[in-house]
């Protein structure tokens, strides 16, 4: 029997609206064409960081003829640091793989594209002619992006077309994230440019240059005009529901589908298939939800019992003007448009309560469906706005307005139902991943792990979960820990498998249809393993739960190492310590941070291990609007020490990105909570650790918790340093540090220096055993807080090696100087 047909989508984003929409388009296509799906999740092509160039050993090495039957790939998300010529690449590599490219034309590959130049076009036209704007800004993508390339064009079009010349200095270029958006806006109003009207390469730039614009008191859409482009789901929900052009995800996917599908029959469908845009109108360009409407019709003031007739007049035009141009949705209309006539006109007739019924119904599909409520509330506002133009507000049966009303109150009731449901959601989710946090933190073995992974499942909302690791002794082949298949744990035979099969033996019956998201699990630059979740997953839960297994496989490799060293301690000895020494001196230098971009701040950091290395941690973790820091000393040397140091930084990680609104004392509190039983209980050990957690935001204000060394801020207006005491309670010493964890706040000005540091440096004593302090630091930081920040850091390492020829502790020190932000 022929196995069933196997199809990869390639992406690297679960969480990006634009890839998730094309994802669920792509997943519905194939379930329709009773195709099984594997949704590859890695990273961009040619990523300059390492880690998460491992991620696509999905992409580079798994995917062969025996794993799939061909490859549909999103290129234009892929491709932002490789180009045209890094997706022809891999296309290359995929071979004999039959492939098929969204967004992006590649020689020799079948190409769905949508017109991006006559988008972005139609996008700046609206603007131009009927909005009469004089000066249109744009924010571009990435230079090396066709599609980017693309809508510059059609902006220039666009400009050219109204007799309006090109402005370079009303450009700035981004790279397709809402952060991009944000800094082009302020670089334009730094500049001192004006403009009337803004249109954005992406939804997420547009979004990111509202924000701005309304941090700069500007208003959008009465001040500023604004229009995005790709119409994700994220565009409905801002403060000014984003105008923008809609790419048709469905039909793009569909097509896609079926020339791969030729592809794999041996035909040669043809190398590019271009699917139109679709311009969508809401507040952000001053239309709101706009319907497309005839003529105003004549005013019908005595109109008391001719609504219906009026009705049975007007259908035809009606049912037209309830369907949407493009989106997912656009096939339930048909249905929903002629259903919602039906019964007004029974309502009319004096069917009470028909039409109120059905809005009720409605409502519930709608959000079954995924399809957004308030194209039900688009419908209703067309037919209440239809029948106000025509003069009918009453009718002989029915107040048309109450009527309205009441439809309008049904729709928000159930927009606030499925919101609170959403919200519960994310809730549990979170309190489920804060929990597998600390099962698959202390999994040693792969007894625990497969435990820890069947005690989570369920609360993350996950049905179906593969994990296999790979082996170090043999890397073309997997072997399968773990496995549920619609919440039932299988039994599997642990032998081992080839790479390129994905699936274990147990899971390869093709009787039933699957579809699955796969993920590589990785740990800086190693490949540990794969793991798979049912594409009905969360796509934060799978991102983070393969962030904690790949935690978690390294924390068990490291408690294996120390469980045969110990073995072989007094044959071994140094050679042990030698060996705990590297994988903890790695441990210290992998998990720092990064990157240190976060605005408003300039940021130097080092951490200097000691010859026998200790605990010292510190973490920089930006978030929208602004970012968390993190410093400690974990007590003891060596290899424990690195462990409790591992811990911290994997739960402060987890607790920052699933509370990041919390305070710092509610955090460093939870963080406690789980530490203790896993140092005290689990490990049996008494290590503990000074820590604290500040949170910063872009005004300059920082809110801190915990209890390390004091904080230094060498404030510029007068020029000398001042200490602000840091008081509280180490983590991991006492089940319960509440009273004594509280927040404390300070604010920094223009220029100011926060510095942060271990008692490595303070500490270490010169020759007659006086050691360097506090005091003579601020010294240090005092005569060169001038400089460059990666300067000051410098001078403060010169000086503490300077005071003491050895180092016998771990040194660490961050220097931040705020410069504001716009």
């Amino acid at each position: 029997m022929a196995r069933r047909k196997r199809i990869a989508f390639l992406l690297n984003d679960l969480s990006n609206a634009y890839q998730a929409s094309f994802r669920v388009a792509v997943e519905k296509a194939a379930r329709q064409n009773d195709l099984s799906l594997l949704v590859a999740v890695g990273r961009e092509l040619d990523h300059p960081d390492a880690q998460d160039r491992a991620q696509n050993v999905v992409f580079n090495e798994w995917l062969k003829p025996d794993a799939v039957d061909g490859v549909i790939v999103l290129s234009a998300a892929l491709s932002n640091f490789c180009g045209k010529q890094g997706l022809e690449a891999l296309c290359q590599r995929l071979a004999p793989l039959p492939v098929c490219s969204i967004g992006l034309s590649l020689s020799n590959v079948p190409s769905i594209l949508v017109n991006n130049r006559e988008g972005m076009q139609i996008s700046v036209d609206h603007l131009l002619r009927v909005h009469g704007c004089r000066r249109v800004a744009y924010i571009g993508g990435p230079t090396d992006n066709d599609e980017a390339s693309e809508r510059l064009a059609g902006y220039r079009d666009a400009l050219q077309a109204r007799g309006r010349d090109f402005d370079p200095s009303l450009c700035v270029p981004g790279n397709f994230s809402a952060q991009s958006g944000h800094a082009a806006v302020v670089e334009l109003l730094a500049r001192g440019q004006t403009f009337d009207g803004l249109a954005a390469a992406n939804d997420y730039m547009a979004l990111g240059a509202s924000d701005a614009l309304r941090e700069a008191g500007v208003k959008v859409a009465e001040d500023v005009l604004v229009m995005g482009f790709d119409d994700t789901p994220i565009a409905r929900f801002a403060p000014r529901s984003l105008s923008t052009i809609a790419q048709p995800a469905d039909q793009m996917a569909d097509l896609a589908l079926q020339q791969l599908l030729r592809l794999m029959e041996g035909e040669a469908p043809p190398l590019i298939t271009l699917a139109r845009v679709n311009l969508v109108l809401r507040e952000s360009c001053g239309c709101g939800y706009v319907v497309r409407s005839g003529s105003i019709l004549p005013q019908a003031p005595d109109a008391a019992g001719r609504a219906s007739q009026f009705l049975r007049n007007e259908r035809e035009r009606l049912f037209v003007l309830l369907q949407p141009e493009s989106g997912s949705s656009k096939r339930l209309w048909v249905r929903w448009a002629g259903e919602l006539l039906d019964a007004l006109a029974r309502e009319l007739d004096g069917d009470a309560g028909a039409f109120l019924s059905l809005v009720d119904r409605l409502t519930e599909e709608a959000a079954s469906e995924g399809v957004p409520l308030d194209e039900i509330g688009a419908g209703i506002s067309l037919l209440r706005s239809t029948f106000q133009e025509a003069g009918y507000r009453v009718d002989a049966r029915v107040d048309l307005e109450r009527l309205w009303m009441k439809a309008t109150a049904i729709q928000a009731a159930a927009t606030t139902r499925l919101e609170g449901r959403a919200a519960l959601n994310l809730m549990t989710r979170a309190t489920g991943l804060r929990q597998a946090s600390q099962h698959l933190s202390v999994a040693l073995d792969s007894e625990r792990l497969s435990s820890a992974l069947q005690d989570s499942l369920s609360e993350l909302g996950i049905d179906t979960c593969l994990l296999s690791l790979t082996s170090p002794k043999s890397p073309l082949a997997m072997r399968a820990v773990f496995a549920a298949l619609v919440g039932t744990r299988l039994e599997l035979s642990g032998e081992a498998y080839a790479v390129d099969r994905l699936l274990p033996p147990e899971l390869r019956d093709d009787s039933e249809r699957f579809a699955l998201i796969m993920l590589a699990i990785t740990f800086e630059q190693d490949v540990l393993g794969l793991i798979l979740f049912d594409t009905g997953a969360d796509p934060f839960v799978c991102e983070a739960l393969r962030s904690q297994v790949g935690g978690a496989l390294m924390m068990r490799t490291l408690h294996a190492r120390v469980v045969e060293e110990t073995a072989l301690r007094e044959r071994l000895a140094r050679e042990q310590l030698q060996g705990e020494m590297a994988v903890a001196r790695r441990i210290q230098t992998a998990l720092g941070p990064r990157s240190l971009v976060v605005p408003g701040l300039s940021i130097a950091a080092r951490m200097q291990p000691a010859d026998e290395v200790g605990g010292d941690y510190y973490d920089v973790l930006p978030t929208p609007d602004g970012c968390w820091l993190g410093i400690g000393d974990v007590t003891g040397h060596g290899l424990l020490s690195g462990l409790v140091m591992l811990m911290i930084q994997s739960m402060v990680s987890t607790l920052v990105s699933t509370r990041p609104r919390v305070n710092p004392a509610t955090l460093v509190r939870d963080l406690n909570t789980v530490l203790v039983p896993n140092i005290r209980e689990r490990l049996e050990r008494d290590e503990h650790a000074t820590f604290m957690l500040l949170k910063y935001t872009t005004d300059g204000k920082l809110e801190f918790a915990g209890a390390h060394e004091d904080l230094l801020v060498y404030r510029a207006r007068e020029g000398r340093c001042e200490v602000v005491p840091c008081t509280g309670v180490w983590v991991g010493i006492r089940d319960d540090i509440s009273e004594a964890t509280v927040d404390r706040s300070l604010e920094l000005s223009i220029g100011d220096l926060l510095v942060l540091y271990t008692d490595g440096i303070t500490e270490t004593q010169n020759a007659e055993f006086e050691q360097f302090g506090l005091e003579r630091l601020a010294q240090v930081i005092e005569a060169h807080a001038s400089r460059p920040v990666e300067m000051v850091l410098e001078r403060v390492f010169d000086a503490a090696h300077a005071w003491s020829a050895v180092q016998r502790d771990d040194m660490t020190c961050l220097v931040l100087r705020y410069t504001g932000v716009g």
